[in-house]
């Protein structure tokens, strides 16, 4: 899988101070692109401060960091302070309708403007409004909220609010912070969305005693928390061990533990992994064959690239941009799997036909009119 990181545009009023006149706010605006929140306020910093060592003033210039303000730039959301401003104003509606929309629109954008309203509906009667309260917390990435939603996370806080918590503290805590000791409860909690959420958080800020805690949730009852340990694990852990439990996930009676054992293959290199996910697309029940599907269509590997072909076919209406992108991706490696398809198939198919036509356009532009040429002769002597 790429590790590349997706960047979004993001806004940054960067608010400061003159020495030349220190009771006058100043601000400046720039437009970024980041992966996060945090990360386009620091470059929007790098930008200003850049700009800092050209400035011939005899002046300083010092920023108001607590009242920085930044927000993802959507075409479908306000894009401007005063617009989202309004936006934030909608928390204070009695109707569920517009909380629900509004939280969903807040936390795409991402600014922390809002959080001294959505903390107050953590305490909201309604559990699904409280809970994606939480959830957007997480979601706009400000780590100035980990200590509030801490606070919420109690014995008593009914189960939903308790994942959605853990979710969010997943996205914003540090290693620094101190949520060990609730980690340590959630993993006892009664409720399964509790335990494989807070193993998601465990292994997300790789704590020091993680080995530790994890272990014996090997033998959670659950599938989806079992999945995540083994995930979490993986990297760090005796391997021989967690593949005896991936193989007993493997055979289990119970569809969702076959299904969460899709999920684990998709998530480490084990050897054979392909082979496995193989006999779970054979399995008598759909939500594991729709697992193994996803799965074997986000692992890059060219071993999978039968059942891309296969699953582009079989699933037209759910024809993947990115699953066309893989395969093309992997040039005159592709097309020998693809004229194979054909062929067996005895069948031309459109889909394909595109494809590697779109191949063929890839090797002239990269390899000249000779790869080209040679491609072609392939196509049309079936090699």
């Amino acid at each position: 899988m790429s590790s590349q990181k997706i960047t979004y545009s993001y806004k940054v009023i960067l608010p400061y101070s003159e020495t030349s006149n220190p009771r006058k706010l100043f601000k400046i605006e720039y437009t970024v692109e980041a992966d996060n929140r945090e990360n386009a306020i620091a470059e929007a910093e790098r930008q200003f401060f850049g700009y800092l060592q050209y400035d011939m003033a005899s002046w300083v210039r010092t920023l108001d960091r607590e009242q920085i303000r930044v927000w993802k730039l959507s075409p479908d959301l306000p894009q401007t302070s005063q617009s989202i401003d309004e936006l934030c104003q909608r928390l204070e509606s009695s109707d569920l309708d517009i909380l629900y929309q509004s939280l969903r629109a807040i936390g795409e954008i991402q600014d922390s403007t809002a959080s001294s309203r959505i903390i107050k509906l953590l305490s909201h009667p309604d559990e699904e409004i409280a809970a994606l309260a939480a959830d957007t917390l997480g979601r706009i990435g400000d780590p100035g909220n980990v200590q509030t939603l801490i606070s919420f996370f109690k014995p008593a806080t009914n189960p939903r609010l308790k994942a959605s918590i853990l979710s969010s503290l997943g996205k914003i805590a540090g290693q620094a912070d101190p949520i060990q000791d609730l980690l340590a409860s959630a993993l006892g909690d009664s409720d399964s969305r509790v335990r494989a959420n807070a193993v998601e958080v465990i292994e997300e800020l790789f704590l020091p005693r993680h080995t530790r805690l994890l272990l014996p949730m090997l033998a959670d009852e659950d599938n989806r928390v079992r999945a995540n340990v083994l995930k979490a694990l993986w990297q760090c852990h005796n391997r021989l061990s967690l593949v005896t439990t991936l193989n007993d996930m493997l055979e289990n009676h119970n569809p969702w533990m076959r299904a969460s054992a899709a999920f684990v293959l998709e998530h480490i290199d084990i050897e054979n992994r392909v082979n496995k996910l193989s006999k779970l697309l054979s399995d008598p029940d759909p939500v594991v064959v729709s697992s193994a599907w996803r799965a074997v269509c986000n692992i890059n590997e060219l071993e999978c690239m039968n059942y891309w072909i296969e699953y582009i076919i079989k699933y037209p209406e759910k024809q993947s941009h990115e699953i066309v992108g893989k395969i093309v991706n992997f040039g005159s490696e592709a097309l020998k799997y693809l004229y194979t398809f054909q062929k067996n198939q005895k069948i031309k198919h459109d889909i394909l036909e595109r494809i590697i036509e779109r191949i063929e356009d890839e090797i002239y532009l990269k390899e000249g009119l000779i790869s080209w040429l040679k491609a072609k002769s392939r196509r049309f002597s079936g090699e």
